[in-house]
């Protein structure tokens, strides 16, 4: 995966365009530090923090079930981890399928740049809570990992229309100065709230199930993820229809200057 991550650096030397200037900004490093926090600015790019909200409940939803998906696959579905019959016809399919995902990934992107993200965005939502919804009800790992390839693609496709979107609403001039901003959005807030309201799903619906407790590897009992999970995601990534809503309004896919 490294190896992958360089090679993907390496073809983005030759393969992407960047436009810049090597004239000196004026201004401190504090002031550039807080820019993005100044209410003035919240309210004249207030497109741009509209879309970031709309990330963070996307990256609320995605945190509260990611962190224990392979635990869940493992110790609820039943999948044995360390004793897989991975023969050269499996690893090869495992590969096709990968390279399709891949594919599927990229054609979507192209289209979605020719065709405008305004057009994908509310399918995209759609098509992320229904197969979150339907791992939640999954109950085979064959069923699970249909719905699993449901909630990707709409993972993918939101993953997509939404970086965009923030890039669109940001001023050319000022992207380094909303660098903290994004970072708040986009890892801060997902990664704090998701695993702490998923762990609380957990153990509220746990009594639901059979699956009991399992030892993790710092040989400390803990309680095994529940389909609930899912559900709890989807039903929290559709509050991104609020925001949405009012970026939506208006929107021309058109770079802000």
């Amino acid at each position: 995966m490294g190896a992958g991550v360089s090679l993907c650096g390496v073809i983005g030397l030759f393969t992407i365009k960047e436009s810049g200037t090597s004239e000196k900004k004026q201004g401190s490093f504090l002031n550039d530090l807080i820019y993005g926090f100044r209410p003035s600015v919240v309210k004249k790019h207030g497109r741009l923090y509209l879309t970031l909200v709309c990330v963070c409940i996307f990256g609320v939803a995605v945190q509260i079930f990611f962190p224990y998906i392979m635990i869940y696959i493992q110790h609820y579905l039943g999948l044995d981890i360390n004793n897989l019959n991975i023969t050269p016809v499996t690893a090869v399919l495992a590969v096709v399928v990968l390279a399709g995902f891949i594919a599927v990934t990229v054609g979507l992107g192209v289209l979605v740049d020719k065709i405008g993200k305004a057009r994908f965005v509310y399918p995209a939502v759609f098509v992320f809570a229904v197969g979150l919804i339907s791992a939640g009800l999954a109950k085979t790992l064959g069923t699970f990992a249909v719905s699993a390839a449901i909630f990707f693609a709409g993972y993918g496709l939101l993953m997509i229309i939404l970086n965009a979107a923030v890039r669109d609403f940001t001023p050319e001039d000022k992207v380094g100065l909303f660098q903290g901003v994004r970072m708040i959005f986009f890892v801060l807030i997902p990664m704090i709230v998701g695993p702490f309201l998923g762990n609380l799903v957990i153990k509220i619906f746990s009594d639901n199930h059979a699956a009991g407790t399992y030892l993790n590897d710092f040989d400390e009992v803990v309680t095994v993820p529940v389909p609930e999970m899912f559900i709890a995601a989807a039903i929290f990534g559709l509050l991104i229809l609020l925001p949405l809503f009012f970026v939506k309004r208006g929107y021309s896919d058109k770079k802000v200057r």
